[in-house]
């Protein structure tokens, strides 16, 4: 076989091997950007969950500083109200004194009449019935004002959904509300 044809024959092998190369170097090239694509979604992905872990650490402060003020606010509630009962207990010792006063006056037949010492007592019982039904005696108390109302009506406002205070209108909700006891 003349040497040219040998030499035309190995052309062409080369030929075919150089062909399956590039083939082989064109699909590693597709593979190789499958990869770069998958790396660069893992990288978001990566940012993404560290954001997201930012937040939920951010969440988590702003849960405990809420838990904080809730806790300071339940502290100062708490505060007012006992001031708030003393008052009404050294109201109520007055009270007790002044109708054994008027059972020894009447007892004795001293200065006061039936009527005054009435009235007075009648005046005593319409500051313990409650402001809005008038039927009703105080028996809880919106703590973010301190205004006192029969249990039904507060239950009947956080009903309907008209959660303000009747007397003064400020917003309070159903863990606004504690009971009193005279």
């Amino acid at each position: 076989m003349p040497q040219s044809l040998r030499m035309r024959t190995k052309c062409q092998g080369l030929e075919a091997q150089v062909s399956v190369l590039q083939r082989s170097a064109a699909e590693l090239v597709g593979v190789l950007d499958a990869h770069r694509a998958a790396i660069e979604e893992f990288q978001k992905a990566r940012a993404s969950c560290e954001e997201s872990r930012v937040q939920i650490w951010c969440l988590g402060l702003i849960r405990q500083n809420a838990a904080r003020e809730e806790t300071v606010a339940v502290s100062q509630t708490m505060e007012y109200l006992q001031l708030r009962n003393g008052d009404l207990e050294r109201e109520l010792y007055a009270t007790r004194q002044k109708v054994g006063e008027l059972q020894t006056a009447g007892q004795g037949g001293h200065a006061r009449n039936g009527s005054d010492s009435d009235a007075w007592i009648q005046s005593l019982k319409m500051k313990l019935k409650c402001a809005v039904c008038a039927e009703g005696n105080k028996s809880v108390c919106i703590t973010k004002c301190g205004h006192l109302f029969c249990r039904s009506c507060v239950q009947r406002n956080l009903a309907a959904r008209n959660r303000k205070c009747p007397t003064c209108h400020k917003p309070f909700g159903e863990n606004d509300v504690m009971e009193v006891f005279f």
